[in-house]
């Protein structure tokens, strides 16, 4: 949270990770004896405190080798997938990594947009959501001949390198493979609205359910902003009612898991409650149930996402779109028994 009415400088940060006004600002320099991990909590401390870079405390580095990625924030799995597959293809390369989390505030991203030439950063991958206004910025950099591309859910009318993920089949194949198990009464719990992903989903599911034949029940979909669901209330109302839904899509692994424990436990339907969510986590392969969801491909969006500055940087300006596509990967949570 940023301090009101004060100026941020390096004292600020020094001070609130306690530690020397020297280590902050060869962190900020993106100095070779900083270690990575320090790199990052400094620019996360900064970046919460409401550190303006371009202020006196930052000098650039001209012999910086940095690319810098805006991204909404780093708690949602697809967007970890983003920063690590980012991460380590800037590593290949000896260029290191500044992530900025926007947390999906237009006026923090334009900021972060309008110093990163400044500041001399080589390139930028910028994570587009639902909020994202325009792309002036983006086109202008892009126009100027600075490497920049996009992640986004659809193409853009830009001069911009996109890398989209399109997720339209494999949440029809969701709805399908759900009706084929016995789903009449499918709801949708989403907690981060303004995901491109989410509102993507959001917008698909009242035809696809209605082309397929299955009844929309507004009183089935919960939409929340991001940290303000409270999944066992959410849950408690969906339940109350005479009609009770027999399947449940969430944008939350973590929600699902959540989800479908808190349902047995209660014993809040009589029948079995299919479970689905947008994406999983590696670790969660192993945990039981075994939850059926859309891998979204974040890995492969972040790797094409560098490769396309790299290719900016190394061989010019040039545009060009690359679409991946999310797959349903079945397991136990959706299969009645």
């Amino acid at each position: 949270m940023s301090i009101k009415g004060n100026k941020i400088g390096i004292n600020e940060i020094a001070t609130a990770l306690g530690i020397s006004k020297s280590t902050v600002s060869r962190a900020l320099n993106n100095h070779p004896k900083i270690s990575e991990a320090t790199k990052q909590k400094v620019l996360k401390q900064a970046q919460q405190l409401g550190y303006q870079p371009s202020i006196p405390d930052l000098i650039s580095n001209k012999e910086s080798q940095s690319i810098a990625l805006v991204i909404p924030h780093s708690e949602n799995i697809f967007f970890t997938e983003i920063i690590s597959s980012v991460r380590e293809a800037c590593k290949l390369k000896n260029y290191s990594l500044f992530v900025c989390e926007s947390h999906y505030d237009i006026a923090t991203e334009k900021k972060c947009i309008e110093q990163i030439k400044a500041l001399e950063f080589k390139a930028l991958i910028y994570v587009a959501h639902h909020k994202t206004e325009d792309l002036e910025s983006l086109n202008y950099l892009a126009k100027a001949g600075f490497p920049v591309s996009i992640i986004h859910e659809s193409p853009l009318k830009s001069s911009v390198s996109t890398v989209i993920l399109d997720v339209h089949q494999s949440f029809y194949d969701s709805i399908l493979h759900l009706k084929s198990n016995g789903a009449e009464r499918i709801g949708l719990i989403i907690d981060e609205k303004e995901n491109s992903i989410c509102h993507q989903v959001e917008e698909l599911f009242e035809p696809m359910l209605k082309k397929e034949e299955l009844k929309y029940n507004p009183d089935f979909v919960c939409l929340n902003d991001l940290g303000t669901l409270n999944i066992q209330s959410t849950i408690d109302r969906f339940f109350a009612g005479k009609q009770k839904p027999n399947a449940l899509i969430f944008n939350s692994y973590n929600h699902a898991y959540k989800a479908y424990q808190y349902i047995k436990m209660k014993r809040l339907s009589e029948e079995e409650v299919l479970i689905m969510s947008l994406n999983s986590s590696q670790v969660m392969h192993y945990a039981k149930p075994n939850i059926t969801y859309l891998q979204l491909q974040g890995a492969k969006l972040g790797n094409e996402a560098t490769k396309l500055v790299f290719r900016q940087i190394n061989k010019g300006p040039r545009t060009s779109t690359k679409v991946f596509f999310s797959r349903l990967i079945i397991k136990s949570s959706s299969i009645r028994v």
